[in-house]
């Protein structure tokens, strides 16, 4: 049994692999991009905003930039929010509790909804 669960979680990182890089190439492909986000208030000129595109490595193919993405990601650095500069996992963590009371709220419902049905149908 252990070695089957092993062999399940091994099975999962291809996975999770192959979607996040499908996620990445889909915001890749919507339109605009996050130096669009930045200028959006302001007046920037056309060299800072190609060096900004350089800064986020925007002028690279997209598979460089998701091999930076992984290996940042690997090494816990989940980046920084582009207007507030706040570290994503500080934001993450902030929001967890909300997140946390939310969850539990919604499955304390859903079970107490669920079970009795269950057992009716099961009449």
């Amino acid at each position: 049994m252990i070695r089957y669960v092993f062999k399940r979680i091994l099975l999962l990182i291809p996975v999770i692999i192959c979607v996040s890089f499908i996620v990445f190439v889909l915001m890749d492909l919507a339109p605009g991009d996050p130096v669009d986000i930045i200028i959006a208030g302001g007046q920037l000129s056309e060299d800072e905003i190609v060096e900004l595109r350089a800064y986020y490595n925007l002028d690279k193919t997209v598979f460089y930039r998701y091999g930076v993405y992984m290996i940042r990601l690997l090494q816990g650095d989940l980046g920084r929010g582009l207007l507030s500069q706040i570290s994503v996992w500080d934001l993450y963590i902030a929001r967890l509790p909300n997140t946390l009371a939310l969850s539990l709220g919604a499955l304390i419902i859903g079970v107490s909804i669920s079970i009795p049905m269950g057992i009716r149908a099961a009449k």
